[in-house]
């Protein structure tokens, strides 16, 4: 979802070993901090849209947002929540 300056996604805890071609969103899961193998998904993160187009995303599927997925973006819109990402200017410079 875009939203001003502000892009939000939804991570999953799903790991691939290369980008898919095509993915089917009911195989995604959420996971929780309780799974045996660690991992788990990110219900809502608010990100700058440079900082995620620098992750060079591919569009690989479009679905139906439900009430449900959109519970930790309007939790955030309570909230007056802030948003991830560092413009170039406030990055840290490269170690020498």
């Amino acid at each position: 979802m875009l939203d001003g300056e502000a892009i939000h996604v939804r991570l999953y805890k799903n790991r691939f070993p290369e980008r898919p071609k095509t993915i089917d969103p009911s195989s995604l899961v959420m996971g929780s901090l309780r799974d045996p193998d660690g991992t788990f998904g990110i219900e809502h993160l608010p990100i700058r849209t440079a900082e995620f187009l620098s992750w060079q995303p591919e569009l690989l599927a479009m679905s139906t947002v439900s009430t449900d997925e959109l519970g930790g973006y309007e939790e955030w819109k309570r909230a007056g929540g802030g948003v991830w990402g560092m413009t170039a200017d406030l990055r840290l410079p490269p170690n020498p």
